[in-house]
C-alpha cells in the first residue's frame, strides 16, 4: 500500500497524533519485550523506528507491554509499517485488534481515526484493486470498531464498477473473501472474532437477502457487459450459501 493517496492518509494520521508525548518508560513483560527493545523505542524519534525494532511491542501491546498512552504514541508508526507490508511487522488485523481493546473513541485523536478508517474503506468502494485486501480491511475494521453494519450497507449500493468488483472478488474467496460453510458463506480469515457481533452482521449480510437484493438492483442500473457477468457471478455465488 505504498502510494500517493496512502501517504497523504498517513501524513493525515501522523498530524493528529502529533501531540502526544514521547514515553518515558514503558512496562511490560520482560519475555514479551526485553529492555534493550524498549529502549530503543524510547530513544528512537517514533518516525525512524523500522519493522524490526516496533515488532516485539506492536505483536504484544495492550497485552502483556505498554500502556494506553504510549500506544497512541507509537500508533500512527505501526500503521504505516504495517499498510507497507514491511517484514517483520505483524499484519495490520493485530494492529487494529489492540485498536479495539482500548477505549479509543475517548482519545482526542477519535475523529482522525475515524476518518482513516472511513477513508480506507471508501477506497474499496472506488477503487479496484483497493489499497489494502478488501478482507484484510473488512476484518481489521470489525476488530477496531466492532461492527461492520455501517460498510456492509454503503457496500450494498454497489453504485461503482469498483464496488461490484472488490464484491466479486470477496464472493469468490481471492485474497481468502469467505468459504463454503455447511451451506453457509463464511468469512475465512482467521483473524475474525468468531464470536462477534461483527462476525453475525457480515454472515446475515451475505447469506440472508442483503447482499442478494444488493446485487439484484445493481443488475438493473447497468448494461456493461464485464460488470453483469460479474453480478451474475456473484448472485450464483451467493445463492450456493
Amino acid at each position: 500500500m505504498q502510494t500517493d493517496k496512502s501517504n497523504a492518509l498517513l501524513a493525515d494520521l501522523d498530524d493528529a497524533f502529533a501531540q502526544v508525548p514521547r514515553p518515558q518508560s514503558i512496562d511490560g513483560c520482560s519475555c514479551c519485550v526485553d529492555e534493550e527493545e524498549i529502549a530503543t523505542l524510547l530513544r528512537t524519534p517514533r518516525e525512524q523506528l523500522n519493522a524490526g525494532q516496533l515488532w516485539s511491542y506492536a505483536q504484544n501491546a495492550t497485552l502483556t507491554c505498554g500502556s494506553e498512552l504510549d500506544f497512541r504514541y507509537f500508533l500512527p508508526r505501526m500503521i504505516r509499517l504495517s499498510l507497507a507490508d514491511q517484514h517483520p511487522m505483524p499484519c495490520i488485523e493485530i494492529i487494529f485488534s489492540h485498536i479495539g481493546n482500548l477505549p479509543w473513541q475517548a482519545w482526542p485523536e477519535a475523529h482522525a481515526l475515524h476518518e482513516f478508517f472511513d477513508a480506507l474503506w471508501c477506497d474499496v468502494l472506488t477503487n479496484h484493486p483497493p489499497m489494502l485486501n478488501t478482507d484484510d480491511l473488512l476484518c481489521s475494521l470489525s476488530l477496531a470498531e466492532g461492527s461492520v453494519a455501517h460498510r456492509l450497507s454503503s457496500w450494498s449500493q454497489l453504485d461503482t464498477p469498483a464496488a461490484i468488483r472488490n464484491l466479486a472478488d470477496f464472493v469468490d474467496g481471492v485474497n481468502c473473501g469467505v468459504e463454503l460453510n455447511s451451506g453457509r458463506l463464511i468469512p475465512s480469515n482467521a483473524f475474525w472474532d468468531k464470536d462477534s457481533e461483527a462476525r453475525y452482521e457480515l454472515i446475515t449480510w451475505l447469506n440472508d437477502g442483503p447482499a442478494a437484493e444488493a446485487t439484484a438492483l445493481a443488475v438493473t442500473r447497468t448494461d456493461d457487459p464485464e460488470l453483469l457477468r460479474l453480478l451474475g457471478a456473484i448472485t450464483t455465488r451467493l445463492r450456493t450459501g
